[in-house]
């Protein structure tokens, strides 16, 4: 039998349980539309995407690696090497290579290279700021996903 006690509870928590039933609605229906969004993407744009989300922790790499060997210029094949090495997934020398590319593209006043006699030495900028390298890539990597941020 239900008393009186047990009808106010079981209206208390019915809103709360549509309003999550709602919110997993809403949670699905992005998550549906953002596979199909996936889905018909070309294979280029989907390698393009998988790079641009790379780049952030590429960069956090790269610039921990400039602070401990405590050099303002390295060599470009040493930097390959330590990156494959450091970088939780294996890639090749020639896909670190398109990174490094990329980021001498997309940040041309923190990163530089430099060819001298038929060797390539990478500089990265003593003031540079890290945060904002990385938050300019965590931006890029998202508008390459197609992703928008949610303000909950």
């Amino acid at each position: 039998m239900f008393t009186a006690s047990a009808a106010c509870a079981l209206l208390l928590f019915l809103p709360l349980e549509m309003e999550n039933d709602l919110h997993l609605v809403e949670v699905r229906a992005k998550q549906a539309a953002k596979a199909l969004q996936v889905m018909t993407r070309s294979p280029a744009q989907d390698k393009e995407a998988l790079q641009y989300s790379r780049l952030p922790e590429i960069a956090r790499i790269l610039r921990n690696l400039f602070i401990v060997e405590k050099k303002g210029v390295l060599l470009m094949d040493f930097v390959i090497q330590k990156l494959g090495h450091s970088y939780r997934e294996s890639l090749t020398s020639f896909e670190l290579k398109e990174h490094i590319h990329l980021l001498l593209r997309l940040l041309p006043g923190w990163l530089v290279l430099h060819n001298i006699r038929n060797t390539n030495y990478l500089k990265l900028s003593k003031n540079g700021d890290m945060s904002k390298v990385t938050n300019k890539l965590e931006s890029l990597a998202a508008k390459k996903n197609n992703l928008t941020l949610l303000s909950t």
